[in-house]
């Protein structure tokens, strides 16, 4: 369970990083000055703008549609190996 735990806190701070990184890919597509120098600019940037909750926004929505999909994921994996490894449980 702590192994769990420890991974979901590093897959949410993760989320972050992944954040800026897509708004220095919109900035690419969009015209004009660049807003953003790089991933750590994108961060503080977000921050002094909106504090934590403009580094997390859209987190929820990310969550209901990884979730879902990564139990799916795994969970068929499990029965698939299960049904070929005779003896595993």
């Amino acid at each position: 369970m702590f192994k769990k735990s420890i991974f979901f806190s590093l897959n949410y701070l993760a989320y972050s990083v992944i954040h800026a990184f897509l708004n220095l890919q919109v900035q690419q597509a969009a015209s004009g000055p660049p807003k953003y120098n790089g991933p750590v600019h994108v961060v503080k940037s977000l921050w002094k703008e909106g504090g934590i909750r403009s580094i997390y926004k859209g987190t929820v929505v990310t969550l209901l549609r990884d979730v879902p999909a990564n139990a799916a994921y795994f969970g068929g994996y499990e029965i698939i190996q299960r049904m070929m490894i005779p003896g595993l449980k």
